[in-house]
């Protein structure tokens, strides 16, 4: 009979990280599991289980939601400790999320062994003073693809982050103006019909040949400044049969 594998280690090697923006002015920043999120079918591990840790909202949580700089030390602390004992305990789990959004952090957990993650957590947690912590459960991967998983878009914003800390290293000054390019790719028809849209707003026009097109507009380094557009441009572009390709710009001292 087929029994499937010990997960080989809790923590994978392959982690990501983006943040969104919710009601007013609230930020919440999720990491994961970039391996898992590309898994095209989850196998085993069928139930999700969070350890939520609420943070006393006193001194020790900004107006958006997120931890003031000088808890998250701590909030570390409490995450190697968790893990460690599940470590210790040799608990069938995989650690697939980090959420951090108001005014809470809760560490997401895919468990094949309930009984001995509940045991092993529950015991940690008496031992823990500065945090009310509680564990929530349910069955199947629906949280991990639905709150954790990056969509499309949130995947461009990852994209973004990663080309600017090449820009960076280069030597750009990520303060400086930069001319972004963004290349589009699909029909010919679509993108000059798209191309004269974006002109209209603002974009420069780089030349559009056979199914490419590429357009700029200025803009700094900032993610937030850069994913505004990106994000909106990639979720619009798929919207109507096109796809965005990315960006582009010259090192700028």
């Amino acid at each position: 009979m087929f029994k499937r594998k010990r997960a080989k280690k809790i923590v994978g090697d392959a982690w990501n990280v983006y943040t969104c923006r919710y009601g007013e002015g609230q930020v919440g920043v999720i990491s994961f599991d970039d391996e898992v999120s590309r898994e095209e079918k989850h196998m085993g591990f069928d139930t999700c289980i969070r350890v939520v840790v609420y943070i006393p909202p006193d001194d020790r949580v900004l107006d958006n939601g997120l931890p003031v700089r000088e808890e998250l030390p701590n909030l570390d602390r409490l995450e190697d400790t968790l893990v460690s004992a599940l470590e210790k305990q040799r608990v069938d789990c995989r650690f697939v999320g980090r959420m951090t959004y108001g005014g809470m952090r809760e560490f997401v957990f895919q468990v094949e062994d309930k009984q001995g993650f509940r045991d092993t957590v529950e015991k940690m947690i008496q031992d823990v003073k500065d945090y009310r912590i509680e564990l929530e459960e349910s069955e199947g991967w629906q949280f991990f693809d639905e709150k954790i998983k990056p969509s499309s878009v949130y995947r461009q914003q990852i994209a973004d982050m990663q080309v600017i800390r090449q820009l960076i290293k280069a030597g750009s000054n990520p303060q400086a103006p930069h001319m972004i390019e963004h290349v589009i790719c699909g029909d010919p028809g679509k993108l000059a019909k798209l191309r004269d849209e974006l002109v209209t707003s603002g974009f420069k026009d780089f030349g559009l040949e056979g199914d490419r097109l590429v357009v700029g507009k200025e803009s700094t380094l900032e993610i937030n400044e850069i994913f505004s557009v990106t994000g909106k441009m990639a979720g619009y572009c798929a919207s109507i049969g096109l796809e965005y390709d990315g960006w582009g710009t010259n090192v700028v001292s």
